[in-house]
């Protein structure tokens, strides 16, 4: 993911939009699992917090829900 210019927004809520933005287009489907953490960190070269704080805005809104020691699936 290329950030977006504006430096005023911070890169958990950039990372936050494209999730959600993906999710709701489709990309993700109802019951999809989500790239691991790790995973999300290294291709959109972000610190594993700053995922984590995108994945938690993403699980407060209701678009994602855990499975501990399974990961995130989509759940809208």
């Amino acid at each position: 993911m290329s950030r977006t210019k504006d430096h005023n927004e911070a890169a958990y809520i950039q990372l936050y939009k494209k999730l959600r933005d993906e999710i709701l287009k489709g990309a993700f489907p109802y019951g999809t699992k989500l790239p691991s953490k790790r995973t999300m960190s290294s291709d959109y070269d972000m610190s594993l917090v700053t995922v984590e704080h995108a994945l938690d805005l993403l699980i407060d809104e209701g678009y994602i829900e855990p499975s501990e020691r399974s990961g995130y699936f989509v759940a809208y």
